[in-house]
């Protein structure tokens, strides 16, 4: 916190500025609760989390939180005692994590706003995968997406497949695309080496943060290329394969829901065989999912 503040201070000085907000993405805690935003009246600095306020109607949250500050900052300089928090648009989210405002009188930055530790933590998480942008960890996926529908489509002009599908149940359906997604999730981290140890003097928690936001960031991406794989071979399958054909080969009359279940299917092999043309993609794209990756990387810039 305080070098996010010298930082900002600094820019505040160089630039002749009256005040200075600084947005970062690095998620703070004070003690077990998360940080929202921090404000130093000396320094004429306020700081905002941003993954901490987090991850819908993200602009109207930011513009709220420095309206906060700057109304703080404001109170400050006529001596006006602070008699409440700001207010704040009161969304389903900020009733279920409320944001509390504490003050830490001595201390140079005195006035903090804090959510609750349990809840807190699923918030801020939430805002780090939106930090994180899913969509670009699913771009990097381009190899495994088309392995998977060449290995899927190739599964569709055999009668295997069709006999197997016709067999299971949904349960078991939702068990091995469980499985297959899984394969793929833990394939992409080990071979790209996105997961993180716990390095320097940095809390355990942080790297368990790190780890989730990552994590949760593949997955979204995974599971929107598995819908996506399902949709194309869904739709191969009604142009490809005539009804009266799978009739004789399952034994029973054919609808609509047997095509279902033999895209189901064939995705969830198809994406087994997707996980080994990942470890053909770029790996720069693929570590865009890494909070630690991406964090470094605006560091550097």
């Amino acid at each position: 916190m305080e070098e996010i503040v010298d930082v900002a201070r600094e820019r505040r000085v160089r630039e002749g500025w009256d005040v200075a907000f600084c947005l970062t993405d690095v998620p703070l805690r004070i003690g077990s609760r998360p940080l929202v935003a921090a404000l130093s009246p000396g320094d004429r600095v306020g700081v905002i989390s941003v993954p901490a306020l987090g991850a819908t109607v993200l602009r109207a949250r930011v513009r709220e939180a420095v309206e906060s500050l700057a109304l703080e900052l404001a109170e400050e300089a006529v001596s006006r005692p602070r008699r409440r928090p700001p207010a704040m648009r009161r969304r389903v989210a900020d009733v279920l994590t409320p944001i509390h405002r504490v003050t830490a009188p001595g201390e140079r930055v005195s006035v903090l706003y804090l959510m609750p530790p349990a809840v807190g933590h699923v918030r801020l998480l939430m805002g780090m995968v939106r930090a994180n942008r899913p969509w670009r960890a699913l771009s990097g996926l381009t190899g495994a997406v088309v392995a998977a529908f060449a290995s899927g489509a190739y599964a569709l002009l055999t009668n295997t497949p069709w006999q197997i599908a016709s067999g299971l149940g949904w349960a078991r359906l939702l068990v091995i695309m469980v499985l297959s997604v899984g394969a793929l999730l833990g394939w992409l981290i080990v071979v790209h080496e996105l997961w993180e140890s716990r390095t320097g003097a940095g809390p355990a928690k942080d790297t368990a943060l790190y780890n989730a936001a990552t994590t949760l960031t593949l997955l979204i991406a995974i599971l929107c290329a598995y819908a996506a794989l399902f949709a194309l071979l869904l739709v191969a399958a009604a142009l490809v394969i005539d009804p009266d054909v799978f009739q004789q080969n399952i034994g029973h009359s054919v609808d609509l829901a047997d095509y279902v279940t033999l895209a189901w299917f064939a995705a969830s092999v198809a994406t087994v065989a997707g996980a080994l043309g990942s470890g053909l993609e770029n790996e720069d794209a693929v570590r865009q999912a890494a909070y630690g990756h991406n964090q470094a990387s605006r560091e550097q810039h």
